[in-house]
C-alpha cells in the first residue's frame, strides 16, 4: 500500500514536468516555423510580364463577374470569371504580344459582344506596361 501512494504521485509529477518542458520547446519551434513560412510566402509571389499576380487579381475583381487571375502550366495568364447566372465558370487564357500588350486568346467573330475578359485586357493594357 505504501508503494502505490509514493509511485502514483511521482508519476503524475513527472508527467506534468515533462509536458511543461515539451510545451516550452514547442512554442519556440512554432514561432520559428511561422516566421519561415511568412518569409516564404512573401518571396514566392508570381509575376506575369513583370506585374505581380496580386495586381492582376485586384483588377479582375473590379471587372464584371471577374474572380481572380492565375498562371497556368504553359505560362499563360488565366482570367477566371463567371457567367451572368454564376453557374458557368470561364477560364480565358491571355498572353503578351510582340508590341508588349496583353492579348485575349479567346478570339471573336465580327460583331460579337465583348466579354468581361476583353474588358479586363483593355484595363490591364491601360494600367500596366509589360516586359
Amino acid at each position: 500500500m505504501d508503494i502505490k501512494k509514493i509511485v502514483i504521485p511521482a508519476i503524475g509529477i513527472g508527467t506534468v514536468v515533462t509536458n511543461v518542458l515539451l510545451l516550452k520547446g514547442n512554442l519556440k519551434t512554432a514561432s520559428n516555423v511561422s516566421s519561415v513560412a511568412t518569409e516564404a510566402i512573401k518571396e514566392t509571389e508570381e509575376t506575369f510580364g513583370g506585374v505581380p499576380l496580386s495586381k492582376f487579381t485586384e483588377l479582375a475583381k473590379q471587372c464584371y463577374h471577374g474572380i481572380k487571375c492565375t498562371i497556368d502550366q504553359w505560362g499563360f495568364l488565366v482570367f477566371h470569371s463567371t457567367s451572368n447566372s454564376g453557374r458557368t465558370k470561364f477560364h480565358t487564357q491571355m498572353t503578351i504580344d510582340g508590341a508588349g500588350k496583353l492579348v485575349n486568346l479567346g478570339g471573336h467573330y465580327p460583331g460579337q459582344w465583348w466579354s468581361s475578359a476583353d474588358e479586363f485586357t483593355k484595363k490591364a493594357n491601360e494600367l500596366f506596361s509589360f516586359k
